[in-house]
């Protein structure tokens, strides 16, 4: 609360302040210095070329060019301290002539400005005093452009706060997405989370760079401070790019596209890799064509990235929006950087915004991740739950099975066996031999049939197809109300596959249901022999259902389950009042 108390009384403050130029004349000039061989005595003697005040100075690309800088001050009122601010945090050194004084600031030196946003220089004027001052700009290799300001020491402090309380807020909220998405790494292994810490370390890294943070307060010895700018915003778009492509998940779903984004990004490592190896063999002349090559790639990556972003919007609605909500404003920074280093826009990419625009960016994908991994959670959650359910439900279904077909079989043998042995029994008493003997002859039959029934002795020796066939004569005996066809195609009488079992007794459940649930009449049961399958197709003229709302129940849940076990597949398609088609395919071993 302190720091933001104190941070409105700075704007506040501010906003009171009077703009020091308003009693300071100007006139501003400047002339470029080819391969730098001026000095402060010849170039006085140079004619300058007249500039508005605050308006750019665009060389475009340079190449050991020095641009040098007649300024004249003229003040009207009291004596007053005033600050030239150079609005090009990047330029390598600018020196400042004030009569026999010569001050030194900028990247390519180990001087610091007071303001780590901006190169400054205080100006003493006294009262009515004209002063003439020179400026030696240079930009050693790369495009060079800047403009001259008269700043306040109020607005400077407020601005200079500002910054330092945004980069707080971002290393901050950088720091809790880093964290959050590195245990979130540790944990799923995920890709997508790996490439969005490299993706915030390098964002942030190329911010710190960029404003002067790293150098003013860490670094204000290092030297290549530039190269360092370059490089890491490179790394930057890299990752982003492939951060991206893992969000919308390309690789699977659009490989073609996928493979451009990382062809462009080889060609940026490529490039980075070439302009160390000219910057460390002294090649620097042949830099201008790497960099307007690796600029042009940016552009081609940011082209390929919002066209297969804005292709995927009807598959991945919600992800769309959040790459389109989340990099659509640095989208318009990079494209203004480009055009500013071409000379196709006057336009001034602010420093300020980078910093505020990475806040946004990060933070609304730090949240994005997380979330999905939440979601993610949730659901594995419920699904474990769901897991316990069922199988909860599998040892209800097993047990209630055994004890149906415990009952089922009591009742059989009380009923058939019970009575019938009684017989035999009395039939013995009264030593009536051939009764006893035929008796005990169907008695034996029947047994047979039931045995047969429940389940085939016929099945051990593989002949799966006969089994099939007698349990389906077994149904259609005697009801005119149901007619099962079984037909087959190259499907072989003995089969000796592990889900022979299995199968039939899963054979009994399809039909059951189809004539339980679906109210069949008529039932076409098609077995087909394959070079590498066995397909198995049931076809019924019952009612049907919309697959696409239908719910499995135990029955079927644990027939694809144990279909899946053997490595086979298990469809169902059905219409309301088309009947149903069930296909089972099976591997031959």
């Amino acid at each position: 609360m302190k720091i933001i108390f104190y941070f409105s009384l700075v704007l506040l403050f501010s906003s009171f302040q009077s703009f020091a130029g308003e009693s300071i004349k100007t006139k501003y000039s400047y002339i470029i210095d080819k391969e730098s061989v001026l000095d402060i005595s010849t170039v006085k003697n140079k004619v300058f070329q007249k500039i508005k005040w605050e308006e750019d100075i665009n060389v475009g690309y340079n190449e050991n060019d020095a641009v040098w800088c007649k300024v004249e001050l003229q003040n009207i009122g009291k004596n007053k301290s005033i600050y030239l601010d150079f609005a090009n945090i990047q330029l390598d050194s600018i020196q400042l002539f004030d009569l026999n004084k010569i001050t030194t600031q900028g990247d390519r030196t180990t001087i610091s400005s007071p303001f780590f946003q901006s190169h400054t220089f205080k100006i003493s004027l006294k009262a009515n005093q004209t002063k003439v001052l020179y400026f030696r700009v240079k930009k050693t290799i790369s495009f060079f452009n800047f403009s001259m300001r008269i700043r306040n020491l109020n607005d400077l402090k407020s601005e200079t706060f500002t910054s330092m309380f945004s980069i707080a807020i971002l290393l901050g909220i950088g720091f809790i997405l880093f964290i959050f998405n590195l245990l979130i790494f540790r944990f799923t292994k995920s890709k997508i989370n790996l490439y969005y810490l490299f993706y915030s370390v390098t964002s942030i890294a190329y911010v710190l760079i960029t404003t002067g943070f790293l150098k003013h307060f860490f670094f204000p010895n290092f030297l290549y401070i530039s190269e360092l700018r370059i490089y890491s915003g490179s790394l930057w778009f890299l990752f982003l790019s492939l951060f991206i492509s893992e969000l919308l998940n390309l690789r699977n779903q659009q490989n073609k596209f996928f493979k451009n984004i990382r062809m462009l990004g080889l060609i940026n490592l490529t490039l980075m890799l070439l302009s160390f190896s000219l910057l460390v063999s002294g090649l620097e002349s042949y830099l201008r064509y790497f960099m307007s090559v690796a600029y042009l790639n940016f552009a081609a990556t940011l082209i390929v990235l919002v066209y297969v972003t804005l292709k995927n919007y009807k598959l991945q609605k919600s992800k769309v929006n959040y790459i389109l909500f989340a990099f659509l404003p640095n989208f318009i920074w990079i494209i203004i950087l480009i055009l500013k280093a071409f000379k196709l826009t006057p336009k001034e990419a602010n420093l300020e915004w980078l910093i505020y625009l990475n806040i946004y960016e990060i933070s609304l994908f730090g949240y994005v991740l997380i979330k999905n991994y939440l979601q993610t959670f949730q659901i594995n959650n419920d699904l474990k739950l769901e897991i316990l359910s069922e199988k909860k439900k599998t040892n209800d279904y097993i047990t209630h099975a055994q004890i149906r077909e415990r009952k089922q079989i009591s009742s059989i043998i009380h009923d058939k066996f019970g009575s019938r042995l009684a017989h035999i029994s009395n039939l013995i008493s009264l030593k009536n031999e051939p009764l006893v003997l035929r008796n005990i002859q169907e008695l034996a039959s029947e047994l047979r049939l039931v045995s047969h029934n429940i389940m085939p002795k016929s099945l051990e020796s593989g002949a799966l197809l006969s089994s099939l066939k007698t349990h389906v004569e077994n149904l259609n005996a005697g009801r005119d109300d149901l007619k099962i066809h079984i037909d087959t195609y190259d499907f072989p009488e003995l089969i000796f596959e592990k889900w022979t079992f299995d199968l039939f007794l899963i054979s009994n459940e399809i039909i059951h249901n189809s004539l339980k649930h679906g109210h069949s009449t008529e039932i076409l049961i098609e077995l087909f022999g394959y070079e590498n399958d066995y397909v198995f197709q049931f076809t019924d003229n019952g009612r049907g259902f919309e697959v696409s709302t239908f719910i499995k129940g135990f029955g079927l849940s644990n027939i694809e389950n144990r279909i899946s076990s053997y490595g086979g597949t298990f469809e169902i398609n059905s219409k309301p009042s088309e009947g149903t088609v069930v296909q089972i395919e099976l591997k031959r071993h």
